[in-house]
């Protein structure tokens, strides 16, 4: 026969197993959340390059074909195009492996979640300067022959120059609070996957 003791610490054990498989399967669908976010995320990004690269290429493709007296205007045009154009395909190459599921243990899934953030914090972070700044000087060139008609002299340099500035300075920005963002969030998932390695 037990003793009331021994029946209390099975009672005691087993609670603290189911204790344990809840908190551990609570953390899991945590995990889940922060990837669908993560994802939902991703997706936003993508189609804004890929809205962005379908609307503007083949309106700055067309102003390259057509061409203009002046040389450096179809010039601008062509590099808006070919920024554009490589910003989508870039995007596409970049992300097509995150979108599809993954048969891996629980453990490697998390890590493989682990370097998709880290993959998108290295295309957000150096997106400015192979999208946004080629895009912005190509814009700069199509501007320069009008802002000289409407300012002549210096004046008219100076404020493309200072349009230049400001639109990649605001991509630089826009890209530094992106950045922070994932960082952000990788380091909540990073914390949760520490946590059920440690339960």
């Amino acid at each position: 026969m037990s003793g009331p003791d021994e029946e209390l610490q099975k009672v005691w054990q087993e609670g603290r197993a189911n204790a344990a498989e809840q908190e551990i399967s609570l953390m899991i669908r945590l995990v889940r959340e922060k990837q669908r976010s993560f994802q939902d995320l991703s997706r936003a990004q993508n189609m804004t390059v890929y809205v962005l690269a379908l609307s503007f290429a083949p309106l700055t493709g067309l102003g390259a074909w057509k061409g203009h007296p002046w040389i450096p205007f179809g010039l601008g045009y062509l590099i808006m195009t070919l920024a554009l154009v490589a910003g989508a395909a870039v995007t596409w190459v970049a992300h097509r492996g995150m979108v599809r599921p993954i048969d891996l243990s629980v453990h490697d899934y998390h890590r493989q979640l682990l370097r998709w953030y880290d993959q998108c914090i290295r295309l957000t972070a150096t997106s400015s300067y192979w999208f946004a700044i080629p895009l912005f000087l190509g814009a700069s060139v199509v501007l320069y022959y009008p802002a000289l008609r409407l300012l002549p002299g210096p004046w008219g340099l100076a404020l493309l120059a200072l349009l230049f500035l400001a639109l990649s300075g605001y991509c630089i920005a826009t890209s530094v609070r992106a950045v922070a963002d994932l960082r952000r969030r990788k380091s909540e998932v990073q914390g949760l996957l520490e946590e059920m390695d440690r339960a």
